[in-house]
């Protein structure tokens, strides 16, 4: 991706002083990442006893018992319970009235959804078996966690660019030459968005390498084109 940083920078950008260059090493993600929290449960009731936290209590609408599971849940076992979505439970319920009407299939009451966070020590294992043998709730499990990300493929048999005319551009050709890599430049891209997480963009992250004007605004809720960009200028030499 640096082959056409000069071309580029010629064409778009103000060349100035390159800063002494820093390095950041990301940690590793864990190869043995749990799949379930160990102090977080969720818990959905019956979608016809209406369900709502009160005090830090369940209370159903419809009158139902739900003293088993307050019992359960208690203080001395409970750090804090919400609703699992946060959206207004007034218009979660129209979205699924209206998603029953036009989809003609089955659609979850996500107000009956709760989240448990227990307190240190207590097994949530013991306590989501607890749970499960209760009529009046529908799941108990605990909260799944995010999966490690893939490893990226190496694409590097896709940059047809290294070839030499009429296949790409003669890039690898042009890596002989000095300065053919952005070698002691500084680039300056004026975009609107940079997704500056991107895995490929280490320089990116670097401190004080954005100078705002004013609020950083994204108006096309869309960092594809300004991180390409950064992409071709700037992007770590790697597979």
């Amino acid at each position: 991706m640096n082959n056409c940083k000069k071309i580029l920078a010629s064409a778009v950008i103000a060349l100035l002083t390159l800063l002494p260059a820093q390095t950041i090493i990301a940690q590793a993600p864990n190869a043995t990442t749990k799949k379930s929290s160990d102090t977080v449960l969720h818990i959905k009731f019956a979608e016809s006893d209406e369900v709502a936290l009160n005090n830090n209590e369940f209370v159903s609408a419809k009158g139902k018992d739900l003293s088993q599971v307050n019992a359960i849940l208690n203080s001395n076992k409970v750090a804090k319970k919400s609703r699992l979505f946060t959206a207004d439970p007034a218009q979660v319920k129209t979205l699924k009235k209206q998603l029953r009407a036009t989809s003609n299939t089955y659609v979850p009451d996500l107000n009956n959804y709760y989240r448990v966070s227990l307190r240190s020590g207590v097994n949530i294992n013991d306590v989501t078996r607890e749970l499960k043998q209760i009529p009046s709730l529908s799941e108990a499990y605990a909260e799944p966690l995010p999966v490690k990300s893939p490893a990226s493929p190496d694409y590097t048999g896709m940059q047809s660019h290294f070839s030499a005319a009429p296949v790409g551009m003669g890039a690898a050709a042009a890596n002989s030459y000095p300065g053919a890599l952005g070698d002691n430049i500084r680039i300056a891209d004026l975009e609107y968005s940079w997704n500056t997480a991107h895995e490929d963009l280490s320089d990116t992250r670097q401190t004080d390498t954005r100078i705002n004007n004013g609020t950083p605004v994204d108006p096309w809720n869309d960092t594809n084109h300004g991180t390409a960009v950064a992409g071709l200028l700037n992007g770590d030499k790697n597979s």
